[in-house]
């Protein structure tokens, strides 16, 4: 998910002054979507996974990110992309709020260093594979169509990706198999 994320971060200040037409003011105005949307996904986070269960959460955020990478490809004006950085970034921090938190209860603690390193090379070690695959698709796009279809595609191509993902996942990620996780690692760890 975060080499996904990452194919349209490659090229994102040409999309902004290409596609959305930005000076340097409103670019900035749109880099808050995401600080504004961090926010509200981690306070929310919680509260988000005991309303709807960790599953459908999950579910939800895998959702949001193929929503508002296809908006955000289909769209010129930028207020729009400013609230799907919003509503983006915002499921990104819900799951986080849930996998990390269930990441640190079911892994015991002697191993939770070991697991935490594990995930942060292939969680962190995706993001410049994504920056060079978002160059390629934009490249790929604008040798095949146009320079505005170049920079459009590695939104669209994130869309479909994560669309794809959540087919994976549903059968995978039920709130019934995470809660079992949970009960198994408390249960384990004596607490």
């Amino acid at each position: 998910m975060n080499g996904l994320s990452n194919m349209a971060v490659a090229t994102f200040v040409f999309f902004a002054q290409e596609v959305l037409g930005l000076d340097a003011m409103r670019f900035a105005l749109l880099g808050t979507g995401a600080a504004v949307g961090g926010v509200l996904g981690s306070v929310s986070g919680p509260w988000v996974s005991r309303r709807l269960g960790s599953g459908l959460a999950l579910y939800a955020t895998i959702l949001g990110g193929s929503l508002t990478s296809v908006v955000i490809a289909a769209t010129t004006w930028w207020p729009l992309t400013w609230l799907m950085f919003v509503l983006g970034t915002a499921t990104g921090m819900v799951w986080n709020v849930i996998t990390v938190s269930l990441r640190q209860t079911i892994i015991p603690d002697h191993l939770l260093g070991r697991v935490n390193s594990a995930y942060r090379f292939f969680g962190w070690g995706t993001l410049p594979i994504g920056i060079g695959l978002g160059g390629a698709v934009v490249w790929l796009g604008e040798t095949l169509f146009t320079r505005e279809v170049g920079l459009r595609l590695p939104w669209l191509v994130t869309g479909v990706a994560f669309a794809i993902l959540l087919i994976y996942a549903v059968p995978r990620l039920s709130t019934a198999k995470i809660e079992q996780a949970r009960a198994d690692g408390v249960a384990a760890r004596g607490v």
